[in-house]
This record gives structure tokens, C-alpha cells and sequence, in this order.
């Protein structure tokens, strides 16, 4: 009787871990396509959800991975989410520089506030930016038009992934994938190939946050 417990037990815990595992797997597969409109709508109070937690502000650690080099470039630093004025990355190390986007385009300023330089004016380089910014905003609909957007959840655990569709915009916009759990994201990649890639991982998050004037003028357009 103890054996048959103890083998029962092995294989509902073997069960678990294998369930637990086909969340980490890719989830670029038909089973795990979502199209907007069509079979979206149990994934809507989760959406709704996230959009609710905006404005947003949090840490982040950035690795950016190149195929030339043994060990990723690390930078750390804020972001701050808007609904209405955009996504803006204030860099701290190893340079202060903050990056900001919005329904205009983007632009970047150094430490104290001054601009430097827009984002090129390329039409494929500004839909790559818009992109980030309806991925942070979690406009399906709207990434639809550029992307096939795959979904998985595993309890709290969930998972998006964004594949450029064929087309000249493939040449600039690549696969990112957003996880997170209950209502907060956690990690953002954009991945080129293993070598070549960008991975995010968010830290402390302050749902609702308030911005002050002085922050709104440095941080967003």
C-alpha cells in the first residue's frame, strides 16, 4: 500500500512539473495562436487588468546580447509608462540617457534633459518603436496589423509572444516575447537569433503612479 502511495505520488508530482514545463516551451504554435476578435475574449479580463495598472513605474535590468561578444552588455535603470504620453526608459548605468516614445515617434536626451537625436525617420524603424510602445500598452489589435500574437498561461503565469509578419516591416521588427504573472509583467526579449537579442527583466513595479510635473517634463515629450 505505501508503494502504491509513494508511486502515486511520484507520477501526480511528475504530472505537475510537466504541465509546469510547457509554459517555458516556445508557444509559437497554432494551439496557442490569438487572433483579436476571434478567440480573444478569455484572455480580455487579464488585459484589462494590466491596462488598469497604468500609469506605471519600475526598475529594470537590460542585457543585450551580440553574437561578437562573450558577455552581454548590462544596463540598468526606470521605466515609466503612460497611457497617454508613451513609454519612457531612463538609463542610469553605465550611461544616463533616457529614451522616449510615444504616438510621435521617439527621441533620445542625455542625463540633464537635453535632446540629442530623433529615432530615425525611417517608416519601418518608427513602426518598430510603435510596436514597443502597443506592446507595453497591450494593444492586440493593433500589433495584430504586424505581428501573429501567440498566448499561454499556466495559473498565474502567462505568456505573449509577437512574431513579425512577412514583409519589409520583418526586416526591423523581431519576435518579442512578454511574460508575466498575475497582473505584472515580468520580462521582455527581443530576440533575433540566441546570440542577438535584448532581454528585460522588470523589477520593483508601482502600479497607479503619479508623475509630477517636473517628471513629466523630463521623462516624456
Amino acid at each position: 500500500m505505501i508503494n502504491r502511495l509513494l508511486l502515486l505520488a511520484f507520477t501526480l508530482t511528475l504530472a505537475a512539473l510537466t504541465l509546469r514545463a510547457e509554459l517555458p516551451a516556445t508557444i509559437i504554435a497554432p494551439d496557442h495562436q490569438l487572433v483579436p476578435g476571434q478567440n480573444d475574449a478569455v484572455w480580455q479580463p487579464l488585459l484589462t487588468a494590466l491596462k488598469a495598472k497604468s500609469p506605471i513605474f519600475a526598475t529594470f535590468e537590460e542585457r543585450r546580447y551580440f553574437a561578437f561578444k562573450k558577455n552581454p552588455v548590462l544596463l540598468t535603470g526606470e521605466i515609466r509608462l503612460d497611457p497617454q504620453r508613451g513609454l519612457s526608459l531612463h538609463y542610469q548605468v553605465p550611461e544616463e540617457r533616457i529614451l522616449v516614445v510615444d504616438d510621435r515617434g521617439g527621441f533620445m536626451r542625455d542625463g540633464k534633459g537635453k535632446r540629442l537625436h530623433d529615432l530615425p525617420d525611417d517608416p519601418r524603424a518608427q513602426a518598430a518603436t510603435r510596436a514597443l510602445l502597443s506592446v507595453m500598452r497591450f494593444e492586440l489589435a493593433t500589433l495584430a496589423q504586424n505581428f501573429s500574437i501567440y498566448a499561454a498561461r499556466d495559473g498565474a503565469d502567462w505568456r505573449f509572444a509577437f512574431v513579425p509578419l512577412p514583409g519589409p516591416l520583418a526586416d526591423v521588427l523581431q519576435p518579442i516575447t512578454v511574460t508575466g504573472q498575475d497582473e505584472l509583467v515580468n520580462t521582455l526579449e527581443m530576440k533575433k537569433t540566441d546570440t542577438e537579442r535584448v532581454f528585460i527583466r522588470i523589477g520593483k513595479t508601482q502600479t497607479n503612479a503619479t508623475f509630477n510635473s517636473t517628471e513629466l517634463t523630463r521623462f516624456f515629450r
